[in-house]
Order: C-alpha cells, then sequence, then structure tokens
C-alpha cells in the first residue's frame, strides 16, 4: 500500500507540472482532483502535503477533495465537479461509455491486486466447500476488491454466489467487513489482501485467494482538453520515483481496455 500512496503522490505532482502552461489558450487555470479515502493510512494527507508545497513554489491552485465513498467520487465525476479522478477500475467500467472518458495511466504498483476469502480461526471449515449454505459477508456493491470482482472469480470456479451460500451481507468498507466477521455477524469475509496487516494473524484463517488484478486507474474528465489530457498522460508516464524499501519502483504506466476486461464478462 505504502508504494500506492507515492504513486498517487506522483500523480499530483505531475498533474500539477502537467497544468503549469494554464496561461494558454484552452488549458485549466485550476485542477480539480478526486479520490477516495483508502483504509487507515489515507493518501489525502500525501496528496494534501504535495499540492500545498506546489501550490506555493509553482502558483498553480489545486482544489483536491476526498470523497467518503466510490458513489460519491463517481457523481463528481460524472456531475463535472472534477478534471482527474484516481477511481477502481470497476467504476471506470461504469463511464467508459462517456464520450472522453478515457484512462490516462495506471499506478505501477498497483498491479497486483488481490481479495481474501478469510474466516474466523476457530472456524473448522478449511475451503470454499466448506462455507456452502453460510453467511458471507462482501464490501459494498461498487466495491472491485470487496465484492465485484470477488464474484466474477467465484463465477470462474463455477460458483453463483447468490446460490452458493445462505446469505449475503453487504459492508459498508473493509474494516466494516472484517467487524462484522470477528463479530460473528458472518461465517466468511472478503477483503482486499492489504486490509490483512489490520488484522492480528492468530484471529483469521485464509480460505481463498482470487487472482491478481489491477485495482485503478487515473482519468480524466471529458471536459478537460485533448491537450491538457495529453500533457498530463505524457508528465505521469514520464514520472518516476527511486525504489523504496521493498524495492519496488514507483511510477505509472500506459492504460488499457485489458485492464478491466474482467469487469465485463457476464
Amino acid at each position: 500500500m505504502r508504494c500506492l500512496y507515492r504513486s498517487l503522490s506522483l500523480l499530483v505532482v505531475a498533474v500539477l507540472f502537467a497544468g503549469c502552461g494554464g496561461e494558454q489558450a484552452g488549458e485549466p487555470r485550476e485542477l480539480r482532483l478526486g479520490m477516495v479515502s483508502i483504509g487507515r493510512a489515507p493518501a489525502e494527507q500525501t496528496f494534501e502535503a504535495v499540492r500545498g508545497t506546489l501550490e506555493q513554489e509553482l502558483h498553480i491552485p489545486v482544489r483536491f477533495e476526498v470523497f467518503p465513498d466510490a458513489r460519491e467520487l463517481l457523481g463528481g465525476y460524472r456531475d463535472g465537479a472534477l478534471d482527474i479522478a484516481l477511481m477502481s477500475v470497476a467504476l471506470y467500467a461504469e463511464v467508459r461509455e462517456q464520450p472522453g472518458a478515457i484512462p490516462l495511466v495506471k499506478p505501477a504498483a498497483d498491479l497486483n491486486n488481490a481479495s481474501v476469502f478469510i474466516a474466523r480461526s476457530e472456524d473448522p471449515g478449511r475451503e470454499l466447500a466448506d462455507f456452502r449454505g453460510r453467511r458471507v459477508v462482501f464490501g459494498p456493491r461498487e466495491s472491485s476488491s470487496g465484492y465485484v470482482l470477488p464474484r466474477r472469480f467465484l463465477q470462474r470456479e463455477g460458483i453463483d454466489a447468490a446460490q452458493y451460500f445462505g446469505e449475503i451481507i453487504h459492508s459498508s468498507s473493509h474494516l466494516n467487513t472484517l467487524d462484522v466477521l470477528l463479530a460473528g455477524g458472518a461465517d466468511l469475509a472478503v477483503v482486499h489482501a492489504a486490509i490483512l496487516g489490520d488484522v492480528p494473524p492468530e484471529a483469521v484463517r485464509t480460505i481463498w485467494i482470487t487472482p491478481s488484478y489491477i485495482g485503478f486507474l487515473v482519468v480524466a474528465h471529458p471536459a478537460l482538453s485533448e491537450r491538457t489530457r495529453a500533457r498530463a498522460r505524457d508528465a505521469l508516464l514520464g514520472a518516476r520515483a527511486d525504489s523504496d524499501e521493498t524495492g519496488v519502483p514507483t511510477h505509472f504506466l500506459p492504460a488499457s481496455d485489458a485492464d478491466f476486461a474482467i469487469y465485463e464478462e457476464p
């Protein structure tokens, strides 16, 4: 997750440099950025620090907004309140038919996400078959890692979640999913693999892990000029940072239709 946060910081840096030609015709004098708060180490703190520094040094106004959930971010994007948004690939699949809604780049540190099905450690279940007819808690319906992709990967295994489990519960977030499971409100829970760092290892048992997938795309609003979009994309693709202590370089890669093919499977 730390690599992702550093990549998100580079997003702000590069986009602001891309926008520093705002005096030219057709380019904005202000860039409006948006994302959803992530986990217990909110990336917006990093965004705010970078924004403040660049506003002071470059004199470019940047309005940054953190949305409490994906639905509100999507609403802000569709209403034109954002120029650039970091959104899940699941959300992008909903807006890609909108003319001009083209993903700019994807964070290189965000290519190997996975969702994990977990149970309480004292539960006798050891594999998915042991939880047939029992209660499962997923994340919100619009959550890529908490519901959309786990459900699709189950379908690849021949499992229709609605028919397979005895009851499906939807939580408000990954952390809420954990709370429901640990409190006994469900027998099986689905969370992003990174969230397991917030759980004592002796408290839960891993039942099944999905294949890896990309989680986020950086998407420009259709109203943003083609020139500004191109400059932002080029700046992001040219952004580089030294590897951190994990040894993973933080930079951006081109985005393509292949990045969300899994989201369009029936």
